[in-house]
């Protein structure tokens, strides 16, 4: 048995390799049954061994090797925009002190955009959005370099066919879903794959009152960030 946590996957692959059966077990549901004042190896290891005997370990889900490289994939470009986004708004920031608007040109066209800004900044402003550019340079390189390589996996096409009906989804967004969802028979209801998407919001009812929490983190945020996206591109068209 083993913890879900980011260093599951060559355990799982030696385990499969090796035809030994992985319990994989979820580690925030499995720290709420478990909790203890002491907590070291040994104390965790037997506590853990008898969860196991009697069948009380909450179980976590195991994607598929083929299915991990994908969902690996469409994380990286995720955190890839999640990174650009951020260089963005820290050069947008530098000329909004000099009253430079980035939006008269645009993001599209880097070039172009520094050529604009050399001319209408103060040489230090110049000096420290030129790195800026180019780290936003480097970053749109590697999302197209990992888009290509998404378009690349085999074996999920219908689905992704499938999803890119619906308003609002493009080819990658679709990728992004089908990456994360896997088997979708692995959810019961509807209600419980729309929680997992983080798109129900959390509740504390107690003593007759019922408080809602919004920025409850349970479920998948890379899902909550696909379908937002999603939501967004229906809404402008």
């Amino acid at each position: 048995m083993v913890e879900c946590t980011s260093y599951w996957y060559w355990v799982a692959d030696w385990c499969n390799a090796h035809q030994v059966p992985l319990t994989l077990a979820h580690a925030k549901m499995l720290k709420a049954i478990s909790y203890a004042k002491v907590k070291t190896d040994s104390v965790d290891a037997r506590t853990l061994a008898d969860l196991l005997r009697v069948g009380l370990i909450p179980e976590a889900h195991q994607c598929r090797k083929e299915q991990r490289d994908l969902r690996e994939l469409t994380r990286g470009r995720l955190r890839m925009i999640e990174r650009r986004s951020s260089l963005q708004s820290s050069l947008w920031h530098v000329a909004a002190k000099y009253n430079v608007l980035v939006q008269d040109v645009g993001w599209r066209y880097l070039d172009r955009l520094g050529e604009f800004l050399q001319q209408q900044l103060p040489e230090v402003a110049w000096m420290e959005t030129q790195p800026l550019l180019d780290q936003i340079r480097l970053t749109q390189n590697h999302i197209i370099a990992l888009e290509q390589a998404i378009e690349q996996q085999t074996g999920f096409h219908e689905n992704v066919e499938r999803l890119k009906v619906l308003p609002g989804f493009g080819l990658v967004c679709a990728w992004t879903v089908v990456a994360e969802i896997g088997d979708i028979a692995r959810f019961p209801s509807d209600k419980q794959f729309v929680s997992y998407c983080r798109r129900v919001p959390g509740s504390k009812d107690s003593g007759g009152k019922h408080r809602h929490r919004s920025k409850n983190k349970d479920g998948n945020r890379y899902l909550r960030i696909a379908f937002n996206q999603a939501a967004i591109v229906a809404y402008r068209d």
